[in-house]
């Protein structure tokens, strides 16, 4: 039974890197690709393409939030890293703490 466990974790292990790997292709290609859709839907009639500009723009205002929203994270969680590697510091070498 532990190395049923042993494999479970183990695939478990290495399918995180691929589904990773997975997704940062899929947004590259998404990223490629994009202006080639946006030509053939541009050839369409009946696109007003000021409106979707207007609806481009709101996403830009968005991105921009969440941007500034995941800055945040990175300084606060910076923040918190400094202050328990002070704390360890003060605990000293002997604390048994690696």
């Amino acid at each position: 039974m532990p190395r049923l466990r042993m494999v479970s974790d183990l695939a478990r292990r290495s399918a995180t890197p691929t589904m990773l790997l997975v997704a940062v292709l899929a947004m590259l290609a998404a990223v490629l690709f994009s202006p080639a859709v946006l030509l053939w839907i541009g050839r369409r009639p009946g696109y007003d393409w000021p409106l979707l500009g207007n609806v481009g723009e709101t996403y830009g205002a968005a991105s921009a939030i969440l941007a500034a929203l995941a800055l945040i994270g990175v300084v606060s969680s910076l923040v918190l890293q400094s202050r328990e590697a002070k704390a360890v510091r003060m605990l000293g070498p002997r604390s048994g703490i690696r």
